[in-house]
């Protein structure tokens, strides 16, 4: 027996001692690789089910917090940006109002840009068959071709054969589904 496969059984044997109490807490549990193939009997799987369960429950807590955690930094940095952005427009404005066109600082310079032209389309069915009538128009104009996939199941399935090699049908790994008993 390697030493890899020694420290793999102690580690098997750990987990499996903390099966031992009926409900385990999952914290407890010692870390475990995905391919042991545990000495598990039908009591100890249902224990590991339970610490399963508790596990799975305490990563939504987790994840809550974590969106609950992140909705106040997103208040915190939206108030550091209007903050910014209003002391900004406040330097900009008087610079407008006085005909200051630079401040000049150690840290910094700071000079009033000129306004940059855009083009809106506030039409785009009109522009579109605008640029389809022009000559060498149709180079504006982008075309994504996609497939709906909904659509393509129904037609793959009806008639398979008709895709060759282009498409084919995958069945994923069976899985373990747990369903919990009504409290």
């Amino acid at each position: 027996m390697t030493e890899q496969d020694a420290l793999s059984q102690a580690t098997d044997q750990d987990f499996l001692a903390e099966l031992a109490h009926p409900d385990p807490d999952p914290e407890r549990l010692p870390e475990i690789h995905a391919g042991s193939e545990l000495a598990l009997q039908a009591e100890t799987a249902t224990r590991l089910l339970r610490a399963t369960l508790r596990q799975e429950a305490s990563v939504e807590r987790l994840k809550e917090a974590m969106a609950h955690d992140m909705a106040a930094w997103q208040a915190m940095i939206a108030k550091a940006e209007l903050s910014a952005k209003t002391w900004r427009e406040i330097v900009k404005a008087w610079m407008q109002r006085t005909g200051t066109t630079q401040l000049k600082h150690p840290m910094f310079t700071a000079s009033l840009a000129k306004g940059r032209s855009r083009i809106v389309v506030d039409d785009e069915a009109r522009v579109l068959s605008q640029l389809k009538a022009m000559r060498g128009g149709e180079k504006a104009i982008k075309v994504k071709e996609s497939i709906i996939k909904s659509e393509f199941d129904a037609i793959f399935n009806a008639i398979p054969s008709a895709f060759g090699d282009a498409a084919h049908e995958e069945t994923s790994e069976p899985s373990l589904m747990i369903r919990k008993a009504k409290e």
